[in-house]
């Protein structure tokens, strides 16, 4: 099964929020439970120490009736499960019950063997017990006796139960939002780049009018500007690959025109219409010297040419074809109106509305022997490759 990048992004973003909010989790909850327990842990070594203090006297002048109903009082705490004091021995003098079944025997648990040889306060937690023990001081600091205390641990329990449920919800909670999150960062991502591979499929298809509506200031939308315009310059290189078809397949026809008229009328009607059309131009002239003279008269033309110049004939003074004759070479004019105030054909171009020409001279053995010249009423309307 072949996933998208879209599912892919959803599962790794989840992954991610699921391993870094589980650890997080599980952390939490494991300092939760640890703190719960110390604070549970200095709280009853509090209420065992204040019991000590209860104790010393009864102790001291072993007055074991009254140690019992004192370690019996202190049972009404409901988290102590039993109470017990013991000689410096380790032998157990009352157990804070009416039978005191344990009366003189000797403690061998661990707690009891580590508090012998210990000045300090010691716990240890078994099963669901916390087991605290302490030395009973007197006044001046000295020891007469051991205090054991075992405490229930439910209700820390019970708390640690309700600390892990509610670090449990709002994990899951967190895993919602992260799966939502997700699914919108990967939407962000994924749906710029679906938008790109369809129009990088629809340019190689040929369609390289498309283009993406993407603004983004990251990687993806400077991807994106660049395949708009990579596009942008296919479509220019695709439309000066077809006018320089047009340019070859017109002069093509023009030298199989050539070739195969024997009357010169026809082929230079043919030049000046083919001209036209490939220059997309409202006019096209072409004129040829008479003979050995410096007359030259329009012999044919295409498009809208005033009567003035339709057929007339000249002798290259001011003006564009003056210009090309001499130079022999192409010229093209952005504005003739105000390049050739002086040209005596300036009325009739005004009559035609000329406003921008390009000519080329036509040569025979290095001879000029003519001119073509290409009208359009729009300024500027002519490249330098035309």
């Amino acid at each position: 099964m072949k996933l998208s990048l879209r599912l892919k992004l959803v599962i790794f973003t989840f992954c991610v929020v699921l391993v870094v909010g589980g650890t997080i989790s599980l952390y939490s909850t494991y300092q939760g439970r640890q703190g719960i327990l110390t604070t549970f842990e200095k709280e009853y070594q509090k209420i065992a120490a204040m019991i000590a203090e209860i104790v010393t006297n009864e102790v001291y002048f072993l007055n074991l009736l009254s140690l019992r109903h004192r370690l019996e009082n202190a049972r009404v705490n409901p988290d102590i499960r039993y109470t017990y004091v013991t000689d410096m021995e380790g032998v157990v003098l009352a157990d804070g019950t009416a039978e005191n079944a344990l009366r003189d025997q000797k403690l061998t648990d661990p707690l009891s063997i580590e508090l012998l040889i210990s000045n300090d306060w010691r716990s240890r937690i078994e099963g669901a017990i916390l087991k605290i023990g302490g030395p009973i001081l007197m006044a001046d600091g000295s020891r007469i006796g051991y205090l054991h205390v075992g405490f229930s641990l439910d209700r820390a329990y019970q708390s640690i139960r309700d600390t892990i449920r509610t670090n449990l919800y709002l994990t899951v909670i967190c895993l919602g939002i992260g799966a939502i999150l997700a699914f919108m960062l990967s939407t962000r991502f994924s749906r710029p780049i679906s938008s790109m591979v369809r129009a990088s499929r629809e340019i190689g298809e040929g369609k390289l009018h498309t283009r993406l509506l993407i603004e983004r200031g990251d990687e993806l939308g400077m991807l994106a500007k660049a395949i708009n315009e990579m596009a942008a310059n296919l479509e220019e290189d695709k439309a000066a690959l077809q006018r320089k078809v047009v340019e070859t397949r017109t002069l093509y026809e023009i030298g199989q025109e050539i070739t195969a008229q024997v009357a010169l009328e026809p082929t230079l009607h043919l030049i000046v219409e083919r001209a036209r059309e490939l220059l997309q131009a409202e006019a096209s002239l072409l004129a040829l010297r008479q003979g050995e003279s410096d007359t030259f008269a329009i012999q044919a033309y295409s498009g809208t040419v005033p009567e003035a110049l339709a057929g007339v004939h000249f002798k290259p003074e001011e003006g564009l074809s003056r210009r090309v004759i001499m130079a022999g070479i192409p010229m093209r004019v952005n504005d003739y109106i105000h390049e050739y105030r002086e040209s005596p054909f300036l009325e009739a171009a005004k009559e035609a509305g000329i406003r921008s020409a390009v000519a080329v001279p036509l040569k025979a053995r290095g001879t000029v022997v003519g001119v073509l010249a290409v009208t359009s009423r729009a300024p500027h309307q002519f490249r330098e490759e035309d």
